[in-house]
């Protein structure tokens, strides 16, 4: 159950990332 909250973390994280340099 640890593992799958980290990857969504992980993914999140990501996708946040991306996103911002998206917007700029």
């Amino acid at each position: 159950l640890l593992l799958i909250f980290l990857l969504a973390v992980s993914l999140a994280y990501e996708w946040t990332q991306k996103g911002l340099e998206w917007t700029e």
